[in-house]
C-alpha cells in the first residue's frame, strides 16, 4: 500500500506543477520510484490514477472547510463563502479543474464512478453552509450552483472571462438561487397565514 500511496503522491505533485495533459505515467513512475508496470497494476489508466489524485485534493479542501468553518449570518453569505473558497482553490491550481473535466468524461468506468462519488462529497461540503433548508431544496441548490461554477470556470480557463467575473457571477447566481428557494418556502406559509 505504501507504494500505491507514493504513486498517488507523485501524480499529485506533478499535477501541481504542470497541466494534466502533459503528465505522463512514465513521469509518475520516475517521480514515485515505482516501476511503470507496477503503476499500471495499481491504476489501469491515467484517468483512474488522477481520479484518486482528485479525491485526495477534494478531501484536503473538505478538511480545510471543516477546520475553518464558513462564516456568515445568512445561508446566502455562507454559501457564497464556500463557493468562493472552491473557486480560489481552482484559481490557484487550474490544472486540477482540467483534470476533473477529463476524468469525469473518460472511458474508464471506475474513474467516472470515483468522480461521481466525489461530486456527492463535494455537494455535502457546500451544503454544510445551508441551515434550515430541506434536503430536496439543498440538492437543487447544489446541482445548479455546481453547474454554474463549472461553466464559469470553463469560460475562465478558455480565456473568455477573467477570474473576477467568475467570483462576481458566482455570487450573484447563489444569491438569486437562495432567495428564490427562500421565497418558495415562504409562499405556503403565507398562504396559510403563518
Amino acid at each position: 500500500m505504501a507504494r500505491r500511496e507514493r504513486v498517488i503522491d507523485a501524480a499529485y505533485d506533478l499535477l501541481t506543477t504542470m497541466p494534466y495533459e502533459r503528465v505522463q505515467m512514465r513521469e509518475v513512475s520516475e517521480e514515485s520510484g515505482v516501476a511503470v508496470a507496477t503503476v499500471y497494476r495499481y491504476f489501469k489508466s491515467k484517468e483512474l490514477l488522477f481520479a484518486h489524485v482528485l479525491v485526495r485534493w477534494v478531501n484536503r479542501f473538505g478538511s480545510r472547510v471543516q477546520n475553518r468553518p464558513v462564516r456568515g449570518l445568512t445561508n446566502e453569505d455562507r454559501l457564497v463563502e464556500v463557493f468562493t473558497r472552491a473557486i480560489r482553490a481552482f484559481q490557484r491550481m487550474p490544472q486540477f479543474f482540467s483534470a476533473f473535466q477529463v476524468v469525469e468524461t473518460c472511458a474508464d468506468p471506475e474513474a467516472r464512478e470515483l468522480i461521481r462519488q466525489l461530486s456527492v462529497e463535494t455537494h455535502e461540503i457546500y451544503a454544510s453552509a445551508l441551515a434550515g433548508v430541506d434536503s430536496e431544496t439543498v440538492g437543487d441548490i447544489m446541482l445548479v450552483s455546481d453547474a454554474v461554477m463549472n461553466q464559469l470556470l470553463r469560460s475562465w480557463t478558455l480565456g473568455h472571462i477573467d477570474i473576477d467575473q467568475v467570483y462576481r457571477a458566482m455570487e450573484r447566481s447563489i444569491r438569486l438561487l437562495v432567495r428564490a428557494a427562500d421565497s418558495d418556502r415562504m409562499l405556503p406559509q403565507l398562504a396559510r397565514g403563518d
